[in-house]
């Protein structure tokens, strides 16, 4: 019996040694399938640099807290220990004789701020501006993200179809070769042109390979995804974005009215009209109430101490109160020439307001006319690509009839080659002229496009 129980106990312990591995390996995550309105959603919810940002508004937003002290108490306290003499008339020679006794004192005030004639409330609207400002802040990373994902999404579409483009005609290079070892009909100069030129667009696709490897990588970082999530696009198809294009003054609007460096440049004007207000009241005083309640013990009487009472005995006593305090400080140089400052400050970013946002004006104008000039560079490639493809047919079916000349098929194929691939480049060029000007008006995405 004894034998059999031995035996079952180590057979269990071999078992769960040999599950504990197993039970403890993490289960693969799922590959994702990602539209790139998914990956604009995720980056909004997950993008580590707009977290950041979470944090500065919420930062923004506590320094608003500390501008609103209006009726908060501030509280200070003190306590002191020190040696005293014991005899107060021959304190010194009392001290340094040893004479001493222990003294110890504590002292509690409280102010409450009642009234700053503006100065608290000046303070709050900067406060103010400052929550505005990190806000846009983070809306104006989320617009670069936005943008910067669509370059990656659409770049990783480019790379897969310049591959498969490549690879398509690898693989009619291979076939070619393979035919030609059975019927020997074209030259030996023939053969090792076609051969030169499958090398080349090996190379290309090797390239391609190694861009979209770096896109993917660049995309999990703005998505903020672990290294060990994979994930597949929803569709590799490289499209021209469909979007109509407004006429330029409505983006110029637009801009004006929605883009964060717009509202920047007048949160930065207000904030310091906001500033110079503010140096302003500082000329005028604070009002506040206060009170104390504080005492002083020593461990022996002190002698011949005249004063006795609480408010002049200055060993023992215990003392309190509470009154109203008007409190200022009156510069008329410093302040003068600081609220000077100040102005010329403010007139100067109102200068610059101006000048920004004509920039702002001419950055839109530029970046419309560079989606409109290539939408028809698009066009113009898809009819170039067409035509090539009539090249190759046609010289595909005269060499199969016997009409025909290789030179010709292989030069046709290299056409269709460069101009589809100068189709999917100049695509992806006009997708992200369309994004890029998505960004200049600051156009964030609402995930349905």
């Amino acid at each position: 019996m004894q034998h059999k129980r031995l035996l079952l106990a180590v057979f269990s312990a071999a078992f769960f040694l040999s599950a504990g591995p197993l039970m403890a390996q993490t289960p693969p995550q799922p590959k994702l399938r990602l539209t790139l309105q998914d990956c604009l959603k995720m980056a909004s919810e997950n993008n580590a640099k707009l977290s950041a940002r979470d944090y500065a508004i919420e930062g923004s937003r506590w320094r608003l807290e500390e501008a609103q002290a209006r009726f908060w108490p501030i509280l200070e306290y003190s306590h002191r220990m020190a040696p005293a003499p014991l005899d107060a008339l021959n304190a010194a020679q009392s001290f340094f004789g040893g004479d001493l006794t222990f003294f110890t004192t504590s002292k509690v005030g409280v102010g409450i701020p009642l009234y700053a004639f503006g100065q608290l409330t000046t303070a709050q609207n900067l406060a103010k501006q400052g929550i505005e400002a990190a806000k846009v802040e983070r809306n104006k990373d989320e617009t670069k993200i936005h943008s910067e994902i669509k370059q990656l999404y659409y770049g990783i579409q480019l790379s897969h179809e310049l591959n498969n483009l490549a690879q398509d005609a690898v693989n009619k290079i291979n076939n070619k070769l393979k035919k030609e070892e059975e019927t020997h009909e074209h030259s030996p100069y023939d053969i090792l042109k076609l051969k030169v030129f499958k090398s080349d667009l090996e190379r290309r696709i090797d390239e391609a390979n190694a861009k979209e490897k770096v896109a993917r990588h660049a995309l999990k970082i703005q998505l903020g995804l672990p290294d060990e999530q994979s994930f597949e696009l929803a569709s590799y198809s490289l499209e021209p974005a469909a979007k109509k294009l407004e006429p330029l003054e409505n983006y110029v609007d637009k801009a004006m009215e929605e883009r964060p460096d717009s509202h920047l440049i007048n949160i930065g004007v207000e904030s310091k009209r906001l500033e110079q207000q503010l140096e302003k009241r500082k000329l005028f005083p604070r009002v506040g109430l206060g009170g104390f309640f504080e005492f002083g013990r020593t461990t022996d009487n002190v002698q011949n101490v005249r004063a006795t009472d609480s408010f002049n005995n200055p060993f023992n006593f215990t003392r309190a109160g509470v009154g109203l305090e008007l409190k200022g400080q009156f510069d008329f140089h410093g302040s003068n020439a600081k609220i000077k400052r100040l102005g010329n400050e403010f007139y100067k970013a109102q200068i610059e307001s101006q000048l920004a946002k004509r920039g702002i004006g001419l950055e839109v104008e530029e970046s419309y006319r560079e989606v409109k000039r290539l939408k028809t560079s698009v066009d113009r490639a898809e009819e170039r690509q067409k035509m090539a493809r009539q090249m190759m047919f046609l010289s595909k079916t005269n060499l199969d009839i016997g009409v025909g000349e290789e030179q010709q098929y292989t030069d046709a194929l290299q056409l269709v080659l460069l101009t589809r691939g100068e189709y999917y480049k100049t695509v992806f060029d006009y997708n992200i002229a369309l994004a890029k000007l998505e960004e200049k008006i600051g156009r964030r995405e609402g995930y349905e496009e």
